[in-house]
């Protein structure tokens, strides 16, 4: 392999390991006895898969409509749900291999590789977390329990819904600068 793409793996990977933590860090994923070897092994097999959906949205002539992302999401859900010796089953929306924790390990991945410029064309969605869906949309709904239906019934009424992504790079963004702006008053105030 050389050095360039050695270079660009490090990146993807290191951009695999926040999403699955992103995905994962709230949400109870892994069998009680999960040994670190495992999870290894599952984060190469996670990547592997990921990527395959990224190398196919890269080769599709048009862009990847809603229906076809959304049954993507529950093809790498039902995949994440049979690896049965490390991964919880969803039982009843609680913890597990729910459909809230598969889209928002793809939807997170999808957008790294986008803002990279590996993946050649817009997300077809974005990853709905809580600062998506309840400081932006202003709803109730917890991602990680999120079932198909309700995430198709979140993305139908999210704006511009043709560009999704970008709709939520700027959402994140003007976030990310809230948050900023007021940690910083804080820390002012403490001073005084």
């Amino acid at each position: 392999m050389s050095l360039e793409k050695m270079k660009i793996d490090f990146i993807r990977r290191e951009f695999l390991t926040l999403s699955i933590n992103g995905a994962f860090q709230h949400n109870h994923v892994y069998e009680a006895q999960v040994s670190q070897d495992q999870k290894t092994v599952l984060k190469e097999e996670i990547y592997e898969e990921l990527n395959k959906i990224v190398t196919e949205y890269n080769q599709s002539d048009i862009n990847i409509d809603c229906e076809t992302h959304i049954t993507k999401i529950e093809g790498f859900r039902t995949w994440l749900e049979g690896k049965t010796e490390i991964i919880r089953p969803e039982k009843h929306g609680e913890d597990g291999a729910t459909f809230g924790t598969a889209q928002k390990l793809l939807n997170l991945y999808l957008k790294y590789m986008w803002c990279l410029g590996i993946l050649n064309k817009i997300p077809p969605h974005c990853p709905l977390d809580s600062i998506i869906l309840q400081k932006t949309l202003g709803l109730k709904e917890r991602w990680k329990k999120m079932s198909k239906g309700q995430y198709d019934v979140i993305t139908k009424k999210m704006p511009n819904i043709e560009k999704i992504a970008e709709w939520e790079l700027m959402e994140w963004e003007e976030y990310r600068n809230k948050q900023y702006n007021k940690s910083k008053k804080n820390l002012s105030n403490k001073q005084q």
